[in-house]
C-alpha cells in the first residue's frame, strides 16, 4: 500500500471545480502514474461505498517520491496552479529537455 499523507492540496469540493481544472488533476494523475509506476488512489479503488473524488475533497494525495522530475508538474496540476493542458505540454517538454543529455546539446 502506498503511502498517502495530507498535503497542502487545496480542499475544493468537486462541483466548484470547473471541467477544465478536474482534467488537469486528471493529467497530473496520469503523469505520476507512469512516473511513479503505480496508480494514484489504488488503494480506495477496490474499497465498497469511497468515492475517489471525496478523498480528495478531503485534501489526501499520493506521495510522490523524491526523485520523482515530474513532481513539481504533478503538484501543479493537483493544486490547480495550471490554466490549459498547453501549459502542461510546455512544462513536461521542457523537462524532457532539460533531463535528456542528448536534446541539450541541440
Amino acid at each position: 500500500m502506498s503511502q498517502l499523507i495530507p498535503q497542502s492540496c487545496q480542499k475544493r469540493r468537486v462541483d466548484e471545480l470547473t471541467m477544465m481544472q478536474r482534467e488537469l488533476y486528471a493529467l497530473g494523475s496520469a503523469i505520476y502514474q507512469i512516473t511513479e509506476w503505480k496508480r494514484p488512489y489504488a488503494e480506495f479503488v477496490d474499497m465498497e461505498n469511497v468515492d475517489i473524488w471525496e478523498v480528495v475533497e478531503g485534501g489526501v494525495m499520493p506521495q510522490i517520491s523524491d526523485h520523482n522530475v515530474a513532481q513539481d508538474i504533478i503538484l501543479r496540476c493537483w493544486h490547480f496552479e495550471y490554466e490549459l493542458a498547453q501549459d502542461v505540454e510546455g512544462d513536461l517538454a521542457a523537462l524532457i529537455i532539460k533531463t535528456t543529455p542528448i536534446l541539450r546539446r541541440l
